[in-house]
């Protein structure tokens, strides 16, 4: 099943699916980064000769603009972050049958830092997750055209803080973490020389978090708060088109209709559940690798997803629409052994974001940017 060419655009997106985390006064977000990377086939595994070593970081930077009213008050107000997410990825071939390996990666990403002093302060200040998955994975060739794989993941679910300004108490802050487990699964069947199948899942989370919550010199620890995290499954279709070009397009799933309430249990006000109501959402994905050079290629990617909320439940908080994005980048061999990637991604709400809540009614414009630093190391 190996073939000569580098069968990986490695980082293929950034910032591809939008979830909102809706409580009564304030929301929250949860976002997957669906790629190889990030969701990897663990039966394409078989593509290590001998030792794999990932190192990479992503810098992520949302832009948010909301312009409207909240909370009986018109104007403008803008969420602007950069954030770093490094992660490993490594793989060991044990025999012509057998490899295994071990991941660090971000699962789950969000972040919005609207001002306190904002006129949309009683609807969020700051939405913050990051969560990373530690991961086991294994591959099995079972004949010369199918190889399967499976493995077993700790979802450290260790940033998640949803605050909003409460009248009377000031800036409430809600901050929970947890520790879940999560499988997944993939196959990767040999069509014909040129063509591949690839197929992975990964199962969900769907429990709570624990922390606290506090405002206005009010504590409590005993706070609780949804972790969410939909199940995923894609299948793809890889082509080699000659010795220089590889072609590659996926369809996702993403089971996030498992989110249908957020229930803050123990905050400074009291506890509450909303519904939201969210709906699977779907992302179709076309991915390029262009050899220019023998050290040389270029990387290229597009990317289109579903909605997945209704208007009824979307927020300022984080709101949601259809998004799209591009990527762009370079994969350079300084060596045999050796490489470096270079990869920027531009994304956007397609359309804006309409809000029409009992709070608040305006319109969310969202661009997202990324660049993907990575170093890659095979034998």
């Amino acid at each position: 099943m190996l073939n000569n060419i580098t069968k990986k655009v490695i980082l293929k997106n950034i910032i591809v699916l939008f979830g909102v985390c809706l409580s009564r006064n304030g929301y929250g977000a949860v976002s997957q980064i669906l790629n190889d990377s990030f969701f990897q086939n663990p039966a394409e595994l078989q593509e290590v000769n001998n030792t794999q070593v990932i190192i990479g970081n992503v810098f992520i930077n949302p832009n948010v603009k909301f312009k409207g009213i909240s909370y009986g008050i018109s104007g403008n107000a803008n969420s602007n972050v950069i954030d770093y997410l490094p992660y490993l990825l490594s793989a060991y071939r044990f025999n012509d049958k057998l490899v295994l390996g071990f991941n660090a990666i971000p699962s789950v990403y969000g972040h919005l830092n609207w001002p306190v002093d904002s006129f949309i302060s009683q609807a969020s200040t700051l939405t913050k997750l990051l969560y990373y998955r530690f991961g086991f994975q294994s591959s099995y060739q079972i004949t010369e055209n199918l190889a399967v794989g499976m493995g077993f993941n700790i979802e450290d679910n260790g940033q998640y803080q949803l605050n909003f300004v409460v009248p009377g108490q000031g800036n409430q802050v809600n901050s929970v973490t947890g520790l879940n487990y999560t499988g997944d699964f993939g196959l990767y069947y040999k069509i014909d020389p040129k063509n591949y199948l690839t197929v992975s899942g990964y199962t969900q989370v769907d429990t709570y978090g624990y922390g606290s919550s506090s405002a206005g010199g009010i504590v409590n620890n005993n706070l609780s708060l949804n972790i969410t995290e939909a199940p995923v499954i894609y299948v793809g279709l890889e082509h080699f088109a000659n010795d220089l070009w590889f072609i590659e397009g996926k369809i996702y799933w993403s089971g996030w209709h498992i989110q249908k309430n957020i229930n803050f249990t123990n905050t400074t006000t009291g506890t509450y559940s909303v519904p939201t109501n969210w709906k699977d959402v779907w992302s179709f994905q076309a991915t390029t690798r262009y050899a220019i050079r023998e050290k040389l290629a270029l990387l290229g990617s597009i990317i289109y997803e579903t909605n997945p909320v209704p208007l009824a439940t979307n927020a300022i908080g984080y709101p949601l629409a259809a998004s799209g994005s591009l990527s762009g980048g370079v994969d350079v061999a300084l060596r045999k052994d050796l490489s470096i990637q270079a990869i920027y991604s531009y994304g956007a709400f397609l359309p804006n974001s309409p809000i029409n809540n009992t709070n608040s009614v305006g319109t969310i414009n969202a661009h997202f940017q990324a660049v993907v630093l990575q170093l890659i190391y095979k034998t």
